[in-house]
């Protein structure tokens, strides 16, 4: 399933969800339904950053800043990232 990442759109994070800093990443758990969700370093902050505000592009432009990143099409990874927490019910759009 691909979702169309319009330049505008931004995303929230779901309600429900715990959010508990690990190593490289996070843990995401949800009583309601005694759902666990483990995010890596890049989903961590991606997920971080769907509050709402920022568009998918701003999220990758941060993505890249943050981690120095060169040579990877930031933006298709971060639309992935997010096509997989909608798949999921971690975020919605906001």
């Amino acid at each position: 399933m691909t979702f169309m990442m319009k330049e505008n759109r931004v995303f929230k994070q779901a309600a429900g969800f715990s959010f508990i800093e690990v190593d490289n990443g996070c843990i995401l758990y949800r009583d309601a339904d005694m759902m666990a969700h483990s995010l890596n370093q890049t989903a961590s902050f991606v997920w971080a950053l769907c509050d709402g505000r920022h568009t998918v592009h701003e999220i990758a432009d941060a993505l890249k800043t943050a981690f120095d990143v060169k040579g990877v099409d930031v933006l298709k990874v971060v639309e992935d990232i997010v096509e997989a927490f909608l798949r999921k019910h971690l975020i919605e759009q906001g």
